[in-house]
Protein backbone atom coordinates (compact mmCIF):
# COMPACT_ATOMS: atom_id res chain seq x y z
CA UNK A 1 0.00 0.00 0.00
CA UNK A 2 2.89 2.66 1.08
CA UNK A 3 4.17 1.67 -2.16
CA UNK A 4 1.41 2.99 -4.20
CA UNK A 5 1.56 6.57 -4.92
CA UNK A 6 5.47 5.75 -6.14
CA UNK A 7 4.19 3.17 -8.79
CA UNK A 8 1.59 5.65 -9.63
CA UNK A 9 3.94 8.29 -9.91
CA UNK A 10 6.24 6.16 -12.44
CA UNK A 11 3.38 5.45 -13.99
CA UNK A 12 2.99 9.02 -14.43
CA UNK A 13 5.91 9.44 -15.78
CA UNK A 14 6.62 7.17 -17.75
CA UNK A 15 3.35 8.20 -19.51
CA UNK A 16 4.37 11.23 -20.24
CA UNK A 17 7.83 9.94 -21.82
CA UNK A 18 5.94 8.17 -23.84
CA UNK A 19 3.92 11.11 -25.21
CA UNK A 20 6.65 13.67 -25.33
CA UNK A 21 8.54 10.69 -27.66
CA UNK A 22 5.80 10.32 -29.64
CA UNK A 23 5.39 14.30 -29.94
CA UNK A 24 9.30 14.23 -31.18
CA UNK A 25 8.41 11.91 -33.67
CA UNK A 26 5.23 13.02 -35.59
CA UNK A 27 6.42 14.44 -38.80
CA UNK A 28 6.69 18.06 -39.23
CA UNK A 29 3.52 19.24 -41.49
CA UNK A 30 4.10 20.00 -45.04
CA UNK A 31 5.45 23.02 -46.31
CA UNK A 32 3.55 25.20 -48.99
CA UNK A 33 5.76 25.77 -51.90
CA UNK A 34 3.44 27.35 -54.24
CA UNK A 35 1.67 30.46 -52.42
CA UNK A 36 -0.30 30.89 -55.22
CA UNK A 37 -1.41 29.27 -58.78
CA UNK A 38 1.63 28.61 -60.12
CA UNK A 39 3.22 28.74 -63.54
CA UNK A 40 4.69 25.55 -65.49
CA UNK A 41 8.25 27.59 -64.59
CA UNK A 42 7.53 27.17 -61.13
CA UNK A 43 5.63 23.99 -60.97
CA UNK A 44 9.25 22.49 -63.60
CA UNK A 45 11.92 24.14 -60.97
CA UNK A 46 10.06 22.49 -57.94
CA UNK A 47 9.88 19.03 -59.01
CA UNK A 48 13.29 19.40 -60.79
CA UNK A 49 14.97 20.51 -58.00
CA UNK A 50 13.39 17.44 -55.61
CA UNK A 51 14.43 15.04 -58.09
CA UNK A 52 18.40 16.57 -58.11
CA UNK A 53 18.55 15.49 -54.66
CA UNK A 54 18.61 11.73 -55.41
CA UNK A 55 21.25 10.27 -57.03
CA UNK A 56 20.28 6.74 -55.19
CA UNK A 57 17.36 4.99 -53.22
CA UNK A 58 17.10 2.21 -51.41
CA UNK A 59 15.02 0.34 -49.45
CA UNK A 60 14.75 -3.05 -47.67
CA UNK A 61 11.27 -4.14 -45.72
CA UNK A 62 9.02 -2.93 -48.54
CA UNK A 63 5.61 -4.48 -49.48
CA UNK A 64 4.85 -5.70 -53.21
CA UNK A 65 0.88 -6.19 -53.12
CA UNK A 66 0.11 -8.33 -56.40
CA UNK A 67 -4.52 -9.39 -56.80
CA UNK A 68 -4.83 -12.62 -56.30
CA UNK A 69 -1.37 -13.77 -54.72
CA UNK A 70 0.19 -13.11 -50.90
CA UNK A 71 1.63 -9.86 -50.10
CA UNK A 72 5.57 -9.98 -50.78
CA UNK A 73 8.72 -8.87 -49.06
CA UNK A 74 10.23 -6.57 -51.34
CA UNK A 75 13.67 -4.68 -51.46
CA UNK A 76 14.33 -2.29 -54.52
CA UNK A 77 16.99 -0.12 -55.23
CA UNK A 78 17.76 2.47 -58.11
CA UNK A 79 20.36 4.69 -59.22
CA UNK A 80 20.34 7.01 -61.64
CA UNK A 81 20.10 7.31 -64.21
CA UNK A 82 19.33 3.34 -65.56
CA UNK A 83 20.09 1.26 -63.35
CA UNK A 84 17.14 -0.27 -61.45
CA UNK A 85 16.45 -3.19 -58.68
CA UNK A 86 12.87 -4.48 -57.43
CA UNK A 87 13.15 -8.20 -55.86
CA UNK A 88 10.15 -9.56 -54.19
CA UNK A 89 9.84 -13.06 -52.28
CA UNK A 90 7.91 -15.02 -49.89
CA UNK A 91 8.62 -16.69 -46.73
CA UNK A 92 8.15 -19.59 -47.61
CA UNK A 93 9.06 -20.18 -51.14
CA UNK A 94 11.75 -17.98 -51.62
CA UNK A 95 12.44 -15.43 -54.24
CA UNK A 96 9.48 -14.93 -56.46
CA UNK A 97 10.29 -12.38 -59.06
CA UNK A 98 13.57 -9.91 -59.86
CA UNK A 99 12.86 -7.22 -62.07
CA UNK A 100 16.01 -4.58 -63.42
CA UNK A 101 18.25 -2.52 -64.96
CA UNK A 102 21.73 -1.65 -65.90
CA UNK A 103 23.90 0.41 -68.44
CA UNK A 104 23.52 -1.74 -71.16
CA UNK A 105 20.53 -4.50 -70.54
CA UNK A 106 17.02 -4.76 -68.46
CA UNK A 107 15.68 -7.80 -67.44
CA UNK A 108 12.45 -9.62 -65.75
CA UNK A 109 12.58 -13.07 -63.78
CA UNK A 110 8.86 -14.07 -62.20
CA UNK A 111 9.91 -17.49 -60.50
CA UNK A 112 5.77 -18.70 -62.25
CA UNK A 113 6.46 -17.70 -65.80
CA UNK A 114 5.69 -20.40 -68.38
CA UNK A 115 7.96 -21.34 -70.10
CA UNK A 116 10.55 -20.52 -67.01
CA UNK A 117 13.17 -17.96 -68.52
CA UNK A 118 14.78 -14.91 -67.57
CA UNK A 119 13.25 -12.69 -69.85
CA UNK A 120 16.34 -9.91 -70.91
CA UNK A 121 17.19 -6.79 -73.54
CA UNK A 122 19.35 -4.41 -74.39
CA UNK A 123 17.84 -0.98 -73.70
CA UNK A 124 18.70 0.44 -77.09
CA UNK A 125 16.69 -2.62 -79.00
CA UNK A 126 13.45 -2.33 -76.70
CA UNK A 127 11.32 0.35 -78.47
CA UNK A 128 11.54 -1.55 -82.03
CA UNK A 129 11.50 -5.41 -80.77
CA UNK A 130 8.44 -7.20 -79.09
CA UNK A 131 9.69 -6.74 -75.59
CA UNK A 132 7.17 -4.47 -75.29
CA UNK A 133 4.54 -7.50 -75.18
CA UNK A 134 6.25 -8.72 -71.64
CA UNK A 135 6.96 -4.92 -70.75
CA UNK A 136 5.09 -2.22 -71.87
CA UNK A 137 7.78 0.60 -70.18
CA UNK A 138 11.11 -0.07 -69.33
CA UNK A 139 12.23 -0.88 -66.09
CA UNK A 140 14.11 2.97 -65.06
CA UNK A 141 10.22 4.07 -65.83
CA UNK A 142 9.25 2.40 -62.13
CA UNK A 143 12.18 4.56 -60.70
CA UNK A 144 10.15 7.62 -62.07
CA UNK A 145 7.19 5.70 -60.94
CA UNK A 146 8.60 6.37 -57.01
CA UNK A 147 8.83 10.32 -57.76
CA UNK A 148 11.79 10.33 -59.12
CA UNK A 149 10.82 12.64 -62.52
CA UNK A 150 12.94 15.54 -64.41
CA UNK A 151 10.83 18.11 -66.51
CA UNK A 152 13.50 18.41 -69.19
CA UNK A 153 13.92 22.33 -70.50
CA UNK A 154 14.50 21.26 -73.75
CA UNK A 155 11.33 18.82 -74.13
CA UNK A 156 7.47 20.31 -75.13
CA UNK A 157 5.12 21.09 -72.10
CA UNK A 158 1.77 22.55 -71.46
CA UNK A 159 -0.06 23.13 -68.30
CA UNK A 160 -0.78 23.60 -65.66
CA UNK A 161 -4.39 23.12 -65.98
CA UNK A 162 -6.68 22.17 -63.13
CA UNK A 163 -8.36 18.98 -63.13
CA UNK A 164 -9.62 18.39 -59.92
CA UNK A 165 -9.84 19.92 -55.97
CA UNK A 166 -5.36 20.51 -55.00
CA UNK A 167 -4.79 19.07 -58.82
CA UNK A 168 -2.95 20.26 -61.94
CA UNK A 169 -1.79 18.80 -65.12
CA UNK A 170 1.53 19.05 -67.46
CA UNK A 171 1.65 17.41 -70.16
CA UNK A 172 4.95 16.73 -71.95
CA UNK A 173 5.58 15.18 -74.87
CA UNK A 174 8.88 12.50 -74.81
CA UNK A 175 10.21 11.63 -78.10
CA UNK A 176 11.22 8.25 -78.29
CA UNK A 177 11.98 5.69 -81.32
CA UNK A 178 8.40 4.16 -81.34
CA UNK A 179 7.06 7.22 -82.07
CA UNK A 180 6.44 10.33 -79.45
CA UNK A 181 4.68 9.53 -76.03
CA UNK A 182 2.52 11.85 -74.01
CA UNK A 183 3.45 12.12 -70.14
CA UNK A 184 1.01 13.40 -68.31
CA UNK A 185 1.66 14.34 -64.52
CA UNK A 186 -0.26 15.17 -61.85
CA UNK A 187 0.54 18.02 -59.17
CA UNK A 188 -0.43 18.98 -55.98
CA UNK A 189 -1.13 22.87 -56.53
CA UNK A 190 0.83 23.56 -53.11
CA UNK A 191 3.04 21.38 -52.12
CA UNK A 192 4.35 20.83 -55.48
CA UNK A 193 4.44 16.65 -54.95
CA UNK A 194 3.60 14.16 -58.04
CA UNK A 195 0.21 12.65 -57.29
CA UNK A 196 -0.08 10.70 -61.05
CA UNK A 197 2.01 9.96 -63.38
CA UNK A 198 0.41 8.26 -66.93
CA UNK A 199 2.02 7.17 -70.06
CA UNK A 200 0.57 7.24 -73.42
CA UNK A 201 1.99 5.73 -77.13
CA UNK A 202 1.51 7.41 -80.46
CA UNK A 203 -1.99 6.01 -80.48
CA UNK A 204 -3.78 7.97 -77.36
CA UNK A 205 -3.30 4.51 -75.42
CA UNK A 206 -2.20 4.63 -71.97
CA UNK A 207 0.10 1.85 -71.35
CA UNK A 208 1.26 3.03 -68.08
CA UNK A 209 0.11 4.54 -64.56
CA UNK A 210 1.71 5.13 -61.17
CA UNK A 211 -0.66 7.05 -58.39
CA UNK A 212 1.37 7.72 -54.97
CA UNK A 213 0.64 9.19 -51.66
CA UNK A 214 1.90 9.17 -48.48
CA UNK A 215 4.51 11.79 -49.28
CA UNK A 216 7.30 12.16 -46.51
CA UNK A 217 10.48 14.28 -46.80
CA UNK A 218 13.30 12.63 -45.98
CA UNK A 219 15.10 14.05 -43.34
CA UNK A 220 18.89 13.71 -44.38
CA UNK A 221 18.34 15.26 -47.79
CA UNK A 222 14.93 16.87 -47.62
CA UNK A 223 13.82 14.80 -50.85
CA UNK A 224 9.95 14.32 -50.77
CA UNK A 225 8.90 10.52 -51.83
CA UNK A 226 5.49 8.98 -51.38
CA UNK A 227 5.44 6.14 -49.32
CA UNK A 228 2.47 3.94 -51.60
CA UNK A 229 2.31 4.02 -54.98
CA UNK A 230 -0.30 1.92 -57.25
CA UNK A 231 1.20 0.74 -60.71
CA UNK A 232 -0.69 0.22 -63.21
CA UNK A 233 0.02 -1.34 -67.16
CA UNK A 234 -3.17 -1.92 -68.79
CA UNK A 235 -1.96 -3.38 -72.33
CA UNK A 236 -0.92 -6.32 -69.82
CA UNK A 237 -3.50 -6.49 -67.62
CA UNK A 238 -0.76 -5.94 -64.67
CA UNK A 239 -1.36 -4.07 -61.51
CA UNK A 240 0.64 -3.85 -57.99
CA UNK A 241 1.02 -1.51 -55.28
CA UNK A 242 4.68 -0.88 -53.70
CA UNK A 243 4.58 0.28 -49.95
CA UNK A 244 7.97 1.68 -48.73
CA UNK A 245 8.01 2.58 -44.90
CA UNK A 246 11.52 3.99 -45.60
CA UNK A 247 13.75 5.01 -48.44
CA UNK A 248 17.60 5.50 -47.37
CA UNK A 249 18.53 8.14 -49.89
CA UNK A 250 21.97 8.42 -51.88
CA UNK A 251 23.55 5.75 -49.66
CA UNK A 252 24.55 3.04 -52.72
CA UNK A 253 28.09 3.07 -52.62
CA UNK A 254 30.66 1.49 -55.47
CA UNK A 255 30.45 -1.54 -53.31
CA UNK A 256 27.50 -2.92 -54.13
CA UNK A 257 28.14 -3.55 -58.14
CA UNK A 258 26.07 -6.73 -57.54
CA UNK A 259 22.75 -5.14 -57.50
CA UNK A 260 23.19 -4.12 -60.70
CA UNK A 261 24.11 -7.73 -62.49
CA UNK A 262 21.22 -9.74 -63.66
CA UNK A 263 20.30 -12.52 -61.82
CA UNK A 264 20.78 -16.48 -63.04
CA UNK A 265 18.61 -18.92 -61.06
CA UNK A 266 19.40 -22.43 -62.15
CA UNK A 267 17.06 -23.92 -64.23
CA UNK A 268 15.54 -20.82 -66.05
CA UNK A 269 17.75 -19.74 -69.51
CA UNK A 270 18.00 -16.38 -70.88
CA UNK A 271 15.74 -15.25 -73.52
CA UNK A 272 16.85 -12.18 -74.97
CA UNK A 273 13.63 -10.44 -76.09
CA UNK A 274 15.14 -9.01 -78.97
CA UNK A 275 15.62 -11.45 -81.24
CA UNK A 276 12.67 -13.50 -80.09
CA UNK A 277 9.34 -13.57 -82.32
CA UNK A 278 6.33 -12.43 -80.90
CA UNK A 279 4.73 -15.86 -81.22
CA UNK A 280 7.13 -17.03 -78.74
CA UNK A 281 6.94 -14.33 -76.42
CA UNK A 282 5.24 -15.49 -73.11
CA UNK A 283 1.73 -15.01 -72.98
CA UNK A 284 0.86 -12.00 -71.20
CA UNK A 285 -2.04 -12.96 -68.37
CA UNK A 286 -4.19 -10.45 -69.76
CA UNK A 287 -7.08 -9.58 -67.34
CA UNK A 288 -9.53 -6.30 -67.04
CA UNK A 289 -8.51 -3.72 -64.28
CA UNK A 290 -10.97 -2.53 -62.20
CA UNK A 291 -10.66 1.27 -61.18
CA UNK A 292 -7.64 2.53 -59.53
CA UNK A 293 -8.28 2.32 -56.03
CA UNK A 294 -8.12 5.66 -54.07
CA UNK A 295 -4.91 7.30 -52.65
CA UNK A 296 -3.48 5.05 -49.83
CA UNK A 297 -2.92 8.53 -48.11
CA UNK A 298 -5.46 11.50 -47.75
CA UNK A 299 -4.21 15.02 -48.88
CA UNK A 300 -3.59 17.83 -47.03
CA UNK A 301 -5.65 21.23 -47.68
CA UNK A 302 -4.91 22.86 -50.89
CA UNK A 303 -4.19 26.28 -50.62
CA UNK A 304 -3.43 27.67 -54.29
CA UNK A 305 -6.43 29.89 -55.78
CA UNK A 306 -7.80 28.17 -58.79
CA UNK A 307 -6.47 30.13 -62.45
CA UNK A 308 -6.55 28.64 -65.68
CA UNK A 309 -3.28 29.36 -67.51
CA UNK A 310 -1.50 27.29 -70.41
CA UNK A 311 1.99 27.21 -71.41
CA UNK A 312 4.33 24.81 -74.03
CA UNK A 313 8.03 24.94 -72.84
CA UNK A 314 9.71 26.65 -70.04
CA UNK A 315 12.63 28.73 -69.60
CA UNK A 316 16.05 27.71 -69.40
Amino acid sequence: EGHAPGRRARARYHRHRASFSACRRAPAPPVPVFASYPSLDQIAQVINANSSLVSSLQATGATLNVEGVPALRADLALQRPRRFRLRAELGLTGAEMDIGSNEDHFWLWVKRNQPPAVYHCKHDQFATSAARQVLPVPPEWLGEALGVVSLEPGAQHSGPVPVGAGRLEVRSLIPSPGGAIQRILVVHDTYGWILEQHLLDAQGQTVASAISSGHHENPETGVILPRHVDVRLPTVGLAFSIDVPEFQVNQIGPQAQGLWTMPRPPGFPLVDLATTPPSAMPAAQLRSLPPPPPPRYPLPPTAARPRRTRGFGFRN
